[in-house]
Protein backbone atom coordinates (compact mmCIF):
# COMPACT_ATOMS: atom_id res chain seq x y z
CA UNK A 1 0.00 0.00 0.00
CA UNK A 2 1.53 3.46 -0.72
CA UNK A 3 -0.17 6.37 -0.12
CA UNK A 4 2.62 9.49 -0.13
CA UNK A 5 0.29 12.32 0.88
CA UNK A 6 -0.20 10.53 4.14
CA UNK A 7 3.15 9.08 4.10
CA UNK A 8 1.80 5.47 4.49
CA UNK A 9 4.47 2.72 2.30
CA UNK A 10 3.67 -0.87 3.59
CA UNK A 11 3.97 -4.05 2.17
CA UNK A 12 2.63 -7.51 3.39
CA UNK A 13 1.34 -10.85 2.24
CA UNK A 14 -1.16 -13.46 3.93
CA UNK A 15 -2.47 -16.58 2.45
CA UNK A 16 -1.23 -18.85 -0.03
CA UNK A 17 -0.25 -18.65 -3.79
CA UNK A 18 -1.40 -22.93 -4.61
CA UNK A 19 -3.78 -23.76 -1.79
CA UNK A 20 -3.08 -27.49 -2.50
CA UNK A 21 0.63 -27.65 -2.05
CA UNK A 22 0.18 -24.71 0.86
CA UNK A 23 2.74 -22.54 -0.27
CA UNK A 24 2.35 -18.99 0.90
CA UNK A 25 2.51 -15.99 -1.05
CA UNK A 26 5.24 -13.79 -0.77
CA UNK A 27 5.09 -9.89 -0.51
CA UNK A 28 6.32 -8.93 -3.78
CA UNK A 29 4.47 -12.04 -6.21
CA UNK A 30 2.40 -10.71 -8.51
CA UNK A 31 -1.26 -11.46 -7.82
CA UNK A 32 -4.80 -10.34 -10.02
CA UNK A 33 -6.34 -7.98 -8.43
CA UNK A 34 -8.19 -5.90 -11.23
CA UNK A 35 -12.04 -6.52 -9.10
CA UNK A 36 -10.39 -4.61 -6.13
CA UNK A 37 -9.09 -1.82 -8.34
CA UNK A 38 -12.03 -1.05 -10.07
CA UNK A 39 -13.94 1.22 -7.09
CA UNK A 40 -11.09 2.84 -7.64
CA UNK A 41 -11.54 3.62 -11.32
CA UNK A 42 -15.50 4.11 -11.07
CA UNK A 43 -14.74 6.51 -8.32
CA UNK A 44 -12.23 8.20 -10.72
CA UNK A 45 -14.68 8.42 -13.92
CA UNK A 46 -17.40 9.54 -11.50
CA UNK A 47 -15.45 12.65 -10.22
CA UNK A 48 -13.62 13.84 -13.43
CA UNK A 49 -17.46 13.47 -14.38
CA UNK A 50 -18.66 15.38 -11.62
CA UNK A 51 -15.64 17.65 -12.54
CA UNK A 52 -17.66 17.94 -16.17
CA UNK A 53 -14.48 16.59 -17.66
CA UNK A 54 -16.55 13.76 -19.25
CA UNK A 55 -19.65 12.60 -19.84
CA UNK A 56 -20.74 9.21 -18.55
CA UNK A 57 -23.37 9.19 -21.74
CA UNK A 58 -20.75 9.96 -24.22
CA UNK A 59 -19.19 7.63 -26.39
CA UNK A 60 -15.88 5.67 -26.23
CA UNK A 61 -14.53 6.91 -29.78
CA UNK A 62 -13.28 10.28 -28.38
CA UNK A 63 -11.68 8.83 -25.46
CA UNK A 64 -9.16 6.15 -26.63
CA UNK A 65 -5.69 5.27 -28.25
CA UNK A 66 -6.02 5.22 -31.94
CA UNK A 67 -4.76 1.74 -31.40
CA UNK A 68 -7.48 0.58 -29.57
CA UNK A 69 -10.05 2.18 -31.71
CA UNK A 70 -8.47 0.55 -34.73
CA UNK A 71 -8.64 -3.04 -32.51
CA UNK A 72 -12.74 -2.10 -31.69
CA UNK A 73 -13.39 -1.40 -35.03
CA UNK A 74 -11.86 -3.88 -36.73
CA UNK A 75 -13.26 -6.69 -34.65
CA UNK A 76 -16.86 -5.75 -35.45
CA UNK A 77 -17.47 -3.35 -32.48
CA UNK A 78 -19.00 0.51 -33.13
CA UNK A 79 -17.34 2.62 -30.70
CA UNK A 80 -19.88 5.38 -31.48
CA UNK A 81 -22.19 3.48 -29.72
CA UNK A 82 -20.51 2.01 -26.71
CA UNK A 83 -20.81 4.89 -24.05
CA UNK A 84 -18.95 5.49 -20.54
CA UNK A 85 -21.83 4.13 -18.82
CA UNK A 86 -21.49 0.75 -20.65
CA UNK A 87 -18.11 0.16 -19.59
CA UNK A 88 -18.90 1.19 -16.00
CA UNK A 89 -21.95 -1.26 -15.84
CA UNK A 90 -20.31 -4.09 -17.76
CA UNK A 91 -22.82 -3.48 -20.82
CA UNK A 92 -20.41 -2.76 -23.42
CA UNK A 93 -20.64 -5.79 -25.57
CA UNK A 94 -17.01 -6.36 -25.04
CA UNK A 95 -15.95 -9.74 -23.62
CA UNK A 96 -13.64 -10.37 -20.69
CA UNK A 97 -9.58 -11.50 -21.56
CA UNK A 98 -9.49 -13.24 -18.29
CA UNK A 99 -12.00 -15.45 -19.60
CA UNK A 100 -9.80 -16.01 -22.89
CA UNK A 101 -8.26 -20.07 -23.04
CA UNK A 102 -5.33 -18.25 -24.01
CA UNK A 103 -5.09 -15.87 -20.66
CA UNK A 104 -6.12 -18.91 -18.34
CA UNK A 105 -3.04 -21.26 -20.21
CA UNK A 106 -0.45 -18.35 -19.69
CA UNK A 107 -1.40 -17.37 -15.84
CA UNK A 108 -0.89 -21.32 -15.53
CA UNK A 109 2.08 -21.49 -17.28
CA UNK A 110 3.94 -18.36 -16.63
CA UNK A 111 2.27 -17.25 -13.01
CA UNK A 112 5.10 -14.11 -13.06
CA UNK A 113 3.96 -12.82 -16.28
CA UNK A 114 3.56 -8.86 -16.13
CA UNK A 115 0.70 -8.40 -18.50
CA UNK A 116 0.48 -5.29 -20.23
CA UNK A 117 -3.12 -3.07 -20.83
CA UNK A 118 -2.73 -3.46 -24.73
CA UNK A 119 -2.47 -7.21 -24.51
CA UNK A 120 -5.01 -7.80 -21.81
CA UNK A 121 -7.72 -5.57 -24.47
CA UNK A 122 -5.65 -7.22 -27.54
CA UNK A 123 -6.82 -10.97 -26.18
CA UNK A 124 -10.56 -9.61 -25.33
CA UNK A 125 -10.91 -8.01 -28.80
CA UNK A 126 -8.87 -10.19 -31.39
CA UNK A 127 -8.99 -13.85 -29.71
CA UNK A 128 -12.68 -13.80 -28.59
CA UNK A 129 -16.16 -13.23 -29.76
CA UNK A 130 -18.28 -9.63 -29.00
CA UNK A 131 -20.78 -10.12 -26.51
CA UNK A 132 -23.54 -8.35 -28.20
CA UNK A 133 -24.12 -4.83 -29.09
CA UNK A 134 -23.64 -2.19 -26.60
CA UNK A 135 -26.98 -1.79 -23.99
CA UNK A 136 -27.83 -5.48 -24.57
CA UNK A 137 -26.77 -7.42 -22.21
CA UNK A 138 -25.08 -7.28 -18.85
CA UNK A 139 -21.28 -9.63 -18.60
CA UNK A 140 -18.88 -8.96 -16.40
CA UNK A 141 -15.62 -7.54 -17.92
CA UNK A 142 -12.22 -6.58 -16.74
CA UNK A 143 -12.09 -5.14 -20.12
CA UNK A 144 -14.25 -2.22 -19.95
CA UNK A 145 -12.04 -1.39 -16.68
CA UNK A 146 -9.02 -1.74 -18.34
CA UNK A 147 -10.62 0.82 -21.29
CA UNK A 148 -11.98 2.63 -18.67
CA UNK A 149 -7.96 3.43 -17.44
CA UNK A 150 -7.48 4.49 -20.67
CA UNK A 151 -9.91 7.23 -21.05
CA UNK A 152 -8.65 8.30 -17.45
CA UNK A 153 -5.23 8.94 -19.21
CA UNK A 154 -6.62 10.50 -22.19
CA UNK A 155 -8.57 12.88 -20.03
CA UNK A 156 -5.82 13.75 -17.28
CA UNK A 157 -2.72 13.11 -19.13
CA UNK A 158 -2.11 11.16 -16.32
CA UNK A 159 -1.07 7.35 -16.17
CA UNK A 160 -4.34 6.62 -14.94
CA UNK A 161 -2.81 5.48 -10.53
CA UNK A 162 -1.62 8.77 -10.74
CA UNK A 163 -4.80 10.50 -11.81
CA UNK A 164 -6.63 8.14 -9.13
CA UNK A 165 -4.60 9.12 -6.45
CA UNK A 166 -4.70 13.10 -6.79
CA UNK A 167 -8.66 12.46 -7.89
CA UNK A 168 -9.72 10.87 -4.71
CA UNK A 169 -7.27 11.21 -2.57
Amino acid sequence: IECPNKKISWSGAAGYSNKEEKTKIKINQPVLIASNTKTFVASTILRLAEEKKLLLTATIDNYLSEKTKSLLKNSGYNIRYIKIAHLLSHTSGINNYADSPEFKENIQLNPNYKWSRDEQIELAILKMNKIGNAGEKYSYSDTNYLLLSEIIEKVTNLKYYAAIRKLID
